[in-house]
């Protein structure tokens, strides 16, 4: 069984002990105090890392939404509990499941390491103390969950004059209750919760409380509408998907609920952001205490008096005697026990994917539990986290690779950062509904409320229209529970029973509140939404057959479809039957085949739809049923299971649910290559594109596969034209994919009567393409017009005449561009595709293939393309003098672009001083520039309503010859964020200065500036030089800057070069995973890491050996002068070939005693090292390195343990494990030779090995 340590006994921990003892783990928890309950059990004393609410605190969240999902609180208990009532509620959810046994008190935690076999076995050392007896011990566990919390450290804010206060100074987290502030005037700092409870707490007793706040608040209310706890009345689904989508409207919506209370403004605390951009304040009393005058709202502290008694804000007030001081500035998170190089924190920011899993693990066996800032309550969360988490550990899911992990971490906090105000708080926000279906999806367990609505109305009504409550995540999937569907039902008298008089019988009201006051906008909205997905279905299935079977299906309650049925995963347990529900009915697909499970008082139905064929199985429904997936064998197994185990087992076979689905790629191996460099990628540029020409016109159905990347700021752009050409220049397209504005659109066009092209239809498919991730997209159109597009998840189906696929003459497909329409319409794609499928032919093949060597119907033509990555130079230029410039017209794009800003680019320079944009308004005294000025980025804007600069770091000079990235957007209505090297900096602006940054500048000069009278740099503290050095990916409001489509070149400007202008490094050909380095003598080269190698690029093939039948070298020998030992091996080299089988090198001593030899045996490579045993200890992997394309391979040897890395990612070796001790220096490997090649007297091999 796995051991699992659990590292805190509050309300996290228990959860994860709980989550542990469910999915079979050994839980050993780790608490320093003598209780549980963390930070809800009070304690009056003030330790060092323990969390402690305040004496009188009360919960936030109403108890159903504190509630754990298979353990609803005692129906007595108030709805927002007292702390003690709380703790209360924890013990018995503790004694229920009997965790306390698992829990060891009064043991902190003192070092957390991985322990010396963790690179092989992922476990863990505990380093902890025994309070009591004060030793130290260490133990060894198979996974760690961190559940300590953030709220044990302070976050001390440091004022001028603070340290000559001579008052009382302390933390809220120090505060415990009221006692000996008596007649004392109080400042405190901050104003979240704990600084509103405090307020109103010692507006009794105190003789006068201030509270300082930089920013404001809007002040939410637990008490909602009818008296109902505001959280069972706000917190469903419909009102998160407005949220979602239209966070304007929430917003608003919101201010006006928080207003009808109080005027915000009035009582000094409306700040000037929306409500959904800071985390919530809840407080009931604070506009009382304001009212009464108990409580006096002051502004951000400037400084403290010389005297040591008074306070000086920021908006020139003063208070000449304070006597205490309480900041309520928030908690730092930290890991004490735990090195910075396993989990760092920076400003409050910490890496974790998804808030649990370091994404730079090797294992993924530490966790972090509860983590998170929500609007909500916490305890569902971190619940799923700690579910989510159990099944990794088993090894049940597996986590995405580290870069997909880290994608997701950037993109998330990019959000935080674009919704949130900056605050070290706001680092690690959620939304309660969007995250617990986030983490419900992972476990397998989030409801499916349309299938609900369908089967089992009322509770698919609860859930839709309800309170999201976390029963409704154990209604499904793992580890469910039977009650939750009860529970759900009666969560409102739960809510209820508490406020009325016990005399009184109310029952039948309990669920007015919550789901009838919906307003009818909201009803009427999802009607809508219903509506749609039930005309999608239709669409999709529109032929007669089909509708007829959905019909006659439709009679047992199951449309099957595969939008209304859920994914079958690899396993399910039926219960027995239910005597609440007389009939249970569930759908589930398996590829193209549909399995329906009945469950009724005698038998469980077993009913599984492969095409036009279908199998029937009957189960007694008086024992659980257990349905497995078998995927190698594809095939599904049903076995009854009673007390005794297993009865018997039945299979049927799933083969045929995967006809038609899957497309073999001519010329390449089966195997997933996300985030493999093995795969053949290729980079498009402005003037990109490949013509792929087939010999005669194509035929149906047509079917397209790709993956593809975008330049994440680029809104548009065409990646493919099904076309018909006569030759190289005559084009017509037919279907256009493109992305734009982040999803994927497909314009269908025709040959009217008149020989012009016009549109039949269009149709989007994909959410957020534009993210610089890799994406999958998918297209199939057949004869009859019905066609298809998948991205990613997402799929859309429809239809088109016949009549117009007929009259096409498709005989070509055209990657990247049109080559045809105007640019303003459709613009070339720029970024990467890889693993181009079309009509089952690997098309990417043919271009590292010799043409002699080329079997295909296709002849190609390209232009500009680069095979491999080119990493973020697009468009590059140089501009070498003062004087020389670029100018652009934007007249074209002025309507289009009225009221956006969106620049980025890429400049490097040692030139401290010059324009590098520059935009005016011609005949009126306005511009938007950006330039270097003494070192420092600069952005100056005078649009006649008023002048605003922003800089860069002044502490950073910029013109040091390294590439820099600048991002300058337009954030909401009013300001505008300059990001340099992703420091963020920010001004404000009337929303007319907004419009004319953009509307009113026709003309637009990269670089410099002309020397005439129109242009105007009063006030910038800009010169007129022109910018000196190298810029790149110059992205103006979503569109790549074209140089050789630009209105005037003035000067000395190199295009697609970056010079050696003051020793510049030329990066744009270091291709595939290099650096650029210079130094004096040799200039610009690419240092290619993984290969070891330094030459003029890295996707050229550096001087190498050549193999085989057609080259003369069998085998290459190194004799060394003398023997050598070492205690470590780093062997680095490339490889291309397409031999299954090839031996590479062997390094051995005299005698052939020690050895350490490298070959690959029908695909799969093994490495044998030999310490001077009879027999070799083999490692071996399967490494899919023998297709043709280049490969950098690394061996490292450390005493007997290798390493083996393909393309920069580390290859799991299997095998190995004879010499398990370490060696004493004799047994070192004494090398003496080094044989590359053919080192044995089998057949040769063809290939390259370079150095």
């Amino acid at each position: 069984m796995q051991t699992v340590a659990i590292i805190g006994g509050g309300v996290s921990g228990l959860i994860s002990i709980k989550c542990c003892l469910d999915g079979d783990l050994l839980p050993t928890c780790y608490e320093m105090t003598n209780d549980i309950g963390g930070l809800w059990n009070y304690d009056a004393n003030v330790i060092d890392g323990k969390a402690s609410v305040m004496k009188s605190t009360e919960v936030n969240t109403s108890k159903e939404f504190m509630a754990f999902s298979d353990f609803p609180p005692p129906i007595d208990y108030a709805n927002y509990m007292h702390n003690t009532k709380l703790l209360e509620y924890y013990r018995m959810y503790a004694l229920k499941f009997n965790l306390m046994k698992y829990i060891r008190f009064r043991r902190r935690v003192i070092r957390i390491e991985p322990a010396n076999d963790y690179e092989k076995t992922g476990c863990w050392l505990i380093y902890s103390i025994d309070i009591d007896e004060k030793n130290e011990i260490c133990e060894k566990f198979d996974a760690v969950m961190l559940a300590t919390g953030h709220h044990a450290y302070p976050r001390l804010p440091t004022f001028p004059g603070l340290d000559k206060f001579k008052g009382e100074k302390l933390h809220s987290w120090q505060y415990k209750t009221p006692h000996g502030f008596e007649d004392k005037k109080v400042l405190i700092i901050g104003i979240g919760s704990s600084a509103g409870d405090m307020a109103v707490e010692l507006g009794h007793i105190a003789k006068q409380v201030y509270v300082s706040t930089r920013r404001g608040t809007w002040v939410y209310n637990r008490v909602g509408p009818n008296g109902w706890p505001v959280d069972m009345y706000r917190t469903n689904t419909i009102l998160a998907t407005i949220q979602k989508y239209s966070p304007w409207l929430m917003n608003r919506l919101i201010e006006r609920e928080l207003s009808k209370k109080f005027d915000h403004e009035l009582y000094s605390l409306k700040p000037n952001h929306r409500p959904l951009q800071q985390h919530p304040f809840i407080n009931d009393d604070l506009p009382n205490r304001i009212l009464s005058g108990l409580v006096i709202i002051k502004a951000n502290v400037k400084e403290f008096t010389s005297d040591g008694h008074g306070v000086i804000f920021e908006d020139g007030t003063q208070i000449d005697h304070i006597d205490c001081i309480v900041m309520a500035t928030g908690f730092n998170i930290s890991f004490p026990y735990l090195n910075e190089t396993i989990l760092s924190v920076k400003d409050n920011k910490i890496q974790l994917y998804k808030f649990v899993w370091p994404s730079h693990l090797i294992h993924s066996t530490l966790a972090v539990i509860g983590l998170i800032q929500p609007w909500g309550a916490i305890n569902p969360m971190a619940e799923l986290q700690a579910r989510w988490t159990v099944r990794i550990f088993k090894r049940e899911l597996k986590l995405p690779s580290h870069m997909k992990m880290n994608e997701n971490i950037h993109e998330r906090f990019n959000q935080m950062c674009e919704r949130y105000v900056t605050s070290p708080r706001h680092t690690i926000q959620v939304d309660y509904i969007e995250y617990c279906n986030e983490l419900a999806d992972e476990v397998g367990c989030r409801p499916d409320i349309l299938f609900y609505l369908l089967n089992d109305f009322k509770l698919g009504w609860f859930l839709l229209f309800g309170p999201c409550t976390p029963y409704r995540y154990r209604l499904q999937g793992p580890n469910q529970w039977k009650d939750a569907r009860q529970t759900i039902f009666t969560q409102n008298e739960r809510v209820e029973y508490p406020l009325r008089c016990q005399c009184r019988n109310r029952q039948n009201q309990s669920i007015k509140y919550t789901i009838i006051p919906m307003s009818i906008f909201s009803l009427i909205f999802v009607i809508l939404i219903l509506l749609i997905i039930f005309c999608e279905s239709f669409i999709m299935h529109e032929n007669s057959n089909i509708l007829i079977k959905s019909y006659q299906y439709s009679k047992i309650g199951i449309l099957y479809q595969n939008d209304l049925c859920q994914k079958f995963s690899n396993h399910l347990i039926i219960s027995t039957i239910n005597k609440t529900i007389p009939i249970s009915k569930r759908c589930y697909t398996i590829g193209q085949c549909h399995l329906t499970v009945t469950t009724s008082d005698y038998h469980h139905h077993i009913k599984l739809k492969q095409n036009n064929d279908s199998s029937q199985l009957f189960f007694s429904s008086k024992f659980k049923l257990l349905i497995n997936y078998d995927s190698h064998n594809t095939q599904m197994l049903f076995s009854s299971i009673s007390t005794n185990g297993i009865i018997n087992t039945t299979n049927i076979s799933t083969k045929n649910c995967y006809i038609g689905k899957e497309f073999v790629k001519r010329n390449t191996r089966q195997y997933n290559r996300s985030g493999s460099t093995s795969s053949i990628i290729i980079t498009f540029n402005s003037s990109s594109f490949i013509d792929y020409r087939h010999k005669t016109i194509l035929n149906y159905p047509l079917r397209l596969s790709v993956r593809f990347r975008t330049l994440g700021r680029i809104s548009n752009g065409v990646l493919f034209s099904l076309i018909y050409g006569k030759s190289i220049s005559s084009i017509i397209p037919f279907i256009i994919i493109e992305h734009t504005n982040g999803k994927i659109e497909i314009t269908i066009l025709r040959l009217d009567e008149r020989k012009v092209l016009s549109n039949v239809t269009s149709i989007q498919c994909g959410k957020n393409v534009n993210n610089d991730n890799w994406h999958k997209l998918y297209f199939e159109i057949d004869l009859n017009g019905i066609f298809k597009i998948v991205v990613d998840d997402d799929i859309r189906t429809s239809q088109i005449p016949t009549y117009v696929v007929s009259s096409w003459n498709i005989n070509a497909l055209l990657v990247g561009d049109t080559r045809r329409l105007n640019t303003d319409i459709f613009q070339p794609f720029i970024g990467y595709m890889s693993d181009l499928i079309f009509n089952d032919e690997y098309l990417f093949k043919n271009l590292i293939t010799r043409k002699q060597d080329i079997q295909s119907l296709f002849h190609i033509y390209s232009q500009h393309i680069i095979v491999g990555y080119r990493i973020a130079f697009f468009n590059l230029i140089t501009i070498e003098t003062q004087t020389s410039h670029i100018a652009f017209s934007e007249r074209e794009s002025q309507n289009k672009n009225h009221g956006k800003l969106d620049i980025y680019f890429l400049f490097r320079s040692y030139v401290p001083d010059g324009i590098i944009l520059y935009r005016y308004a011609q005949g009126l005294n306005e511009y938007f520039a950006i330039g270097l000025r003494a070192g420092i980025l600069t952005l100056f804007m005078d649009f006649g309503f008023g002048k605003r600069q922003i800089v860069s770091d002044e502490s950073t000079k910029l013109a040091d010859g390294k590439w820099h990235e600048v991002r300058v957007t337009r954030i909401g209505t009013d300001k505008i964020e300059l990001v340099v090297d992703n420091r963020v900096n920010r001004s404000t602006l009337s929303a007319n200065g907004i419009r004319n940054a953009v509307s009113l500048q026709p003309v637009l000069y990269i670089g410099g500036i002309p020397n005439n009278n129109l242009i105007n740099l009063t006030d910038s503290g800009l010169n007129s030089y022109g910018f000196q050095g190298c810029l790149s990916s110059f992205i103006v409001d979503g569109r790549l800057l074209d140089y050789q489509t630009a209105l005037a070149l003035h000067g000395k400007v190199n295009m697609n070069v970056c010079s050696d202008l003051n020793k510049l490094c030329y990066d744009f050909t270091c291709i595939h995973s290099g650096i650029c380095i210079t130094n004096d003598n040799d200039g610009p080269k690419c240092d290619c890491m993984e290969t070891a190698y330094i030459g003029e690029r890295c996707d050229k093939l550096p001087n190498g050996f050549y193999f085989g039948k057609h080259n003369l070298i069998g085998s290459l020998e190194y004799v060394m002068a003398q023997t050598r030992q070492t205690e470590h091996d780093i062997i680095t080299f490339g490889l291309q070939t397409y031999s299954i089988s090839a031996q590479i090198f062997r390094l051995e001593s005299d005698l052939n005693l020690y050895s350490l030899e490298y070959e690959i045996v029908r695909g799969r490579s093994y490495i044998k090292l030999n310490l001077g045993e009879k027999q070799s200890d083999i490692y071996s992997a399967i490494t899919h390195i023998t297709d043709g394309i280049y490969h950098a391979i690394k061996i490292i040897r450390k005493f007997s343990i290798i390493e083996l890395y393909v393309d920069g990612i580390r290859i799991k070796l299997e095998g190995g494990n004879k010499y398990l001790n370490q060696l004493e220096s004799k047994s070192f490997l004494a090398q003496r030779r080094l044989r590359i090649g053919n080192f044995k007297n089998i057949s040769q091999w063809n290939g390259i090995i370079a150095a």
